[in-house]
């Protein structure tokens, strides 16, 4: 996964149906035209323009974001960066000079209402990886994990995992009879695994055979953002079961 890629990956992460940001981007471009207060160009636009500059170019995606701060192994908690826009302030402050540059009480009134409308289209939950959504259980953790994890101990009471290492930490919280095979606890070969796991076509052949290695039960796959050509099951694991976008497969019991 390039720069490019990695940008657009982690744009659509938060965009969710994309509308609210197409109302920033618009208002952002309405201010940069129309603004003529120094003070507020400063205060909203500069800062706006600063951050997307950062934000979306693939070339410090690739060299400086990625590398510095999260390593080659976590490349979709980049998009959490994204928080830093000031989204609905520059929303905001648009809708806000166009109400008072309204006198007439009925024009006002439209105004109000085509900016609700706008605003109840726009509503939707923006943040749409389960790293970035707001808890959905008492646990704290994304959804998926847990029941993930409840799916495996209907057949074995612990079990070891390769997940995707934006939900590592999950895993843990949720329960100590997860173990995950990962470079933290220094595991040989997990360093080469994490850097597998965090590209868009892993190599299977490598995960697989260092979860041989060191006794991993159960491998799990994002499916909307892994794809492989070799599938597990040419290398000893077969497939579990599918629980939302995760594809889960455990290794092959040998017969007797």
């Amino acid at each position: 996964m390039n720069g490019m890629d990695r940008v657009i990956f982690n744009f659509k992460e938060l965009s969710g149906n994309g509308t609210l940001l197409a109302v920033f981007f618009l208002a952002l471009l309405i201010l940069w035209l129309h603004e003529e207060q120094r003070e507020w160009r400063i205060r909203i636009i500069y800062p706006s323009l600063f951050l997307l500059f950062f934000m979306l170019n693939p070339i410090l995606m690739e060299f400086v974001w990625v590398p510095i701060f999260y390593g080659e192994t976590e490349l979709y908690t980049v998009s959490r960066m994204y928080v830093f826009l000031p989204v609905v302030f520059v929303i905001a402050y648009l809708f806000t000079i166009i109400l008072l540059k309204v006198k007439e009480t009925k024009k006002r009134v439209g105004a109000i209402a085509g900016i609700g409308g706008i605003l109840i289209l726009t509503s939707e939950t923006v943040y749409t990886d389960d790293g970035m959504k707001l808890p959905e259980n008492l646990y704290g953790v994304p959804q998926s994990v847990v029941e993930i994890s409840e799916r495996i101990f209907l057949d074995q009471d612990k079990a070891k995992l390769i997940v995707p290492n934006d939900m590592e930490q999950y895993f843990r919280q949720y329960s100590a009879n997860i173990q995950i095979y990962s470079q933290r606890a220094g595991e040989e070969g997990a360093a080469e695994v994490a850097g597998q796991m965090a590209q868009q076509w892993p190599d299977i052949k490598v995960i697989t055979r260092n979860a041989a290695a060191h006794d991993v039960d159960v491998l799990v796959f994002n499916i909307e953002q892994h794809g492989f050509s070799d599938s597990p099951a040419d290398y000893g694991y077969e497939f579990y079961d599918n629980i939302g976008h995760y594809d889960l497969y455990r290794k092959k019991k040998n017969k007797s």
